[in-house]
């Protein structure tokens, strides 16, 4: 297995120069002891606690550079000095950008305090913090006891983190308020997704925080969601080792393309922890990976992990590998993954795009849209297996009002009561899209039904930095660029990977400008392709 220790420890070393950087020094100023951040100019209190638990870790590990050193002391104690200042008085603490006197950021903040106070207690530091330390996270408990929280996962967080100060000092009181949360049911369904289908960032805090619940318990049943969680991310990972988030209610739902990518790193400390309590090398694999995709000030510094956990320093399971070849339909979300070595398929419900498909580091995306009274932007309903793929559907209606008549109270539109109105007609038009797996990729076939010589497109969402070429032109594409494909075939190049798309065609140049069709995007190459409705149409994505 991969010296994990060794790599976070030089990752942890690597960030202290610039925290000590960054740390306001000014003695007269309100955030003396806190970290300003460049990017939006504030101090956060979040930001602090990372920061503490980092410098605590290489202060107190005897084989780091900064063993006892006396500038990190010092540090340490501005920054504690820092944290108790700005809690409030309830206990809480802020979110800066949005949350105040917020119980859920003041769980975030405490589970990350109880570690950093054990191994103030383990490595037998100074006795002033160990008592700063106290009197902080007690106040803190009593505040995130008494919150509330925002969304799910704020519930197992505040949960952990009242567990956590249990664990410590034996308030009874934070373990009943613990089980007022524990009561309600984990929200994770037999297929092991979350009510927030978030698995670049919540899934996995979902995950850890039920760890430190089964341990604090000693209650294995609040492993059962995390281990399906994590069964399910498997199958979520794609060929660039990033995650598909497509299909997320959270905000690491974005674009493809051009929008952030999420890699696995927030579950490298829960893979560490779940490889060794269940001694599974999937779980050895994935936190390889993390390492194996992370440089530099991008590694996991989680030091503090390997201080309060130092049987995680001689882990030896050997990394058994990850899915590569697969094809899952989860019910419960209504998404399809499917992957083939270095290719995969992502369709989602509810969604436009519907479509993603990715070769390497090559993603695109798939829209479909109808000039349909400005409702009938393809985001599928109804998402069936059928023997040799899948098909997805849509329903649109259009209608036209009656005149109320005598039944018109005022001239005055605005005060009329416009839901006495009746129907006077009604159109219909039904869109789906099936699709089957080729020998190297996917047909898409698009058809409709019901009303007829309605405009339609399809649009293929390319990576800005891709190459295109056909038999007639190459271009280089850039963001918010576009073009229409009449005829022929496009390669497509991103890298060393490739995709070929075909047949073109253009019935028309109505496109960017679509009513109630979405905005072309600004941080893709988009590719059209037209028709009139009855659309019959097949489209062919494949790897070359």
């Amino acid at each position: 297995m991969a010296d994990h220790f060794s790599a976070v420890l030089r990752a942890a070393q690597s960030r202290v120069p610039k925290l000590l950087a960054q740390q306001v020094r000014e003695t007269k100023s309100f955030d003396h002891g806190g970290f300003f951040s460049s990017q939006d100019g504030l101090c956060h209190p979040g930001e602090a606690v990372g920061a503490l638990d980092l410098l605590v870790s290489v202060f107190a590990c005897p084989e780091s550079q900064y063993y006892r050193s006396g500038d990190v002391q010092s540090s340490i104690s501005e920054t504690l000095a820092y944290i108790a200042r700005i809690q409030r008085p309830d206990g809480t603490f802020d979110l800066l950008t949005t949350n105040f006197f917020s119980a859920p950021d003041t769980a975030f903040i405490l589970i990350v305090l109880t570690r950093v106070y054990r191994i103030v207690l383990s490595f037998t530091l100074s006795s002033l913090w160990q008592s700063k330390l106290q009197g902080i996270i007690e106040l803190a408990a009593d505040g995130a006891a008494e919150g509330g929280f925002h969304t799910p996962n704020h519930r197992w967080v505040i949960a952990a983190a009242l567990l956590s100060v249990y664990s410590l000092f034996g308030h009874r009181r934070l373990r009943l308020a613990a089980q007022e949360y524990l009561d309600e049911g984990i929200d994770c369904t037999p297929q092991g997704e979350y009510t927030e289908r978030s698995a670049g960032i919540y899934n996995a805090v979902n995950n850890a925080a039920l760890v430190i619940i089964a341990d604090v318990l000693d209650d294995p049943a609040y492993l059962e969601p995390v281990r399906r969680s994590m069964d399910r991310l498997f199958y979520y990972l794609e060929p660039d080792g990033t995650v598909f988030t497509q299909n997320s209610a959270r905000q690491d739902k974005g674009e493809t393309g051009g929008a952030e990518s999420f890699f696995p790193t927030r579950y490298y400390e829960l893979s560490l922890q779940l490889a060794q309590t269940f001694s599974d090398g999937r779980y050895a694999s994935l936190a390889a990976m993390v390492l194996s995709q992370t440089t530099g000030t991008e590694r996991p510094a989680c030091l503090s992990l390997f201080l309060a956990n130092p049987k995680l320093r001689s882990l030896d399971i050997e990394p058994s590998g990850l899915p590569t070849n697969y094809e899952r339909y989860w019910a419960d979300s209504q998404i399809i993954r499917i992957r083939r070595n270095i290719r995969t398929l992502s369709l989602v419900t509810d969604r436009s795009p519907f479509a993603f498909i990715q070769v390497g580091e090559l993603r695109c995306a798939v829209k479909f849209c109808a000039s349909f009274f400005a409702v009938s932007q393809f985001r599928p309903t109804e998402l069936k297996p059928h023997v040799g793929g899948y098909t997805m559907r849509m329903h649109s209606t259009g209608y036209y009002q009656s005149p109320l008549g005598l039944l018109a109270e005022t001239s005055v539109w605005h005060q009329m009561d416009h839901r006495l109105r009746g129907t006077a007609k009604t159109v219909n038009l039904d869109m789906e899209v099936s699709v089957s797996e080729t020998s190297s990729g996917w047909m898409f076939q698009f058809e409709t039904k019901g009303c007829s010589r309605v405009p339609a497109k399809i649009e293929l969402l390319l990576p800005n930095d891709a190459t295109l070429h056909a038999e007639a032109f190459a271009v280089d594409a850039h963001p918010g660029g576009h073009l229409l494909l009449r005829s022929g075939q496009l390669t497509v190049r991103r890298g060393a990977y490739r995709i070929r798309v075909y047949p073109g065609g253009a019935a028309h140049t109505y496109t960017r400008q679509m009513r109630g069709s979405e905005p072309q995007s600004l941080k893709h190459f988009t590719v059209y392709f037209t028709d009139f409705t009855p659309v019959a149409r097949r489209l062919y994505i494949e790897e070359v």
